[in-house]
């Protein structure tokens, strides 16, 4: 990937580590009390057991007990997951 590339997608992620807090805010998305039946929905039938595939990765960034700043966090979660997309 070039780094003018890499430089964008940064960019992008950054915007909407910013937006994406406000619109779930705004939507009233954070408010809804449904609960999801995972149950119904086929692709989880027959991991409810164990629901989650977890993958321990050495050397990420880690937010400190304590710190409830996790916007930074949050982008470079993302632009890790991107870079693999």
């Amino acid at each position: 990937m070039s780094r003018r590339r890499h430089s964008g997608t940064s960019s992008k992620i950054q915007k909407l580590d910013k937006i994406l807090p406000t619109y779930l805010d705004m939507s009233g998305f954070l408010d809804q009390k449904v609960r999801t039946d995972w149950s119904t929905i086929e692709a989880y039938r027959d991991k409810m057991d164990n629901p989650f595939d977890v993958q321990y990765v050495d050397g990420i960034a880690q937010q400190t007990t304590g710190s409830l700043d996790c916007g930074s966090f949050v982008t470079a979660y993302a632009e890790y997951l991107s870079d693999g997309l």
